[in-house]
């Protein structure tokens, strides 16, 4: 996938995460989309810079908790 087509996904999904968070009604399930949303978009901003996107960088990952 070429870096142009990274960012177009990339903004796509935090795009559907920002339609989910406003479809909620729950401030908590609302923050989550957002968090998730923001981290999409820093992958877009960043689908251009390889330095920015190393393999072993995890800062842009927001653990899972199931069960809530």
């Amino acid at each position: 996938m070429s870096d142009k087509s990274n960012f177009a996904e990339y903004h796509r999904q935090g795009m559907a995460c920002l339609t989910i968070a406003r479809l909620s009604d729950v401030p908590d399930v609302q923050a989550r989309w957002l968090l998730i949303a923001q981290s999409w978009f820093r992958l877009a901003e960043n689908a251009n810079d390889p330095v920015a996107l190393s393999p072993t960088d995890f800062s842009n990952v927001i653990p899972l908790r199931w069960g809530m």
